[in-house]
């Protein structure tokens, strides 16, 4: 499931079924999770990005080199397609 529906989905849990008290805390609590899963998700991305670009290495496929080096750039610099 998208991120951001997972978000949206918590969110509105929250505000539906948490006390106003402690909605602060769970609000908290809620991007902490989504962070959690940002982080796993990219560092995958980066695990298997790597992997393609020693592949590319290994052959020596200089266009797929760049590809996987320029990926690995925008997981970095977080302009990745999938951030």
């Amino acid at each position: 499931m998208d991120l951001a529906v997972t978000k949206d989905i918590l969110s509105k849990l929250v505000e539906s079924f948490v006390p106003e008290a402690t909605q602060a805390q769970s609000f908290s609590e809620v991007d902490k999770f989504i962070s959690a899963k940002v982080y796993a998700q990219d560092d995958l991305l980066r695990d298997m990005i790597s992997r393609s670009l020693d592949i590319a290495r290994q052959y020596g496929n200089q266009s797929d080199k760049q590809y996987f080096q320029q990926q690995l750039e925008f997981i970095s610099a977080g302009t990745h397609d999938t951030q």
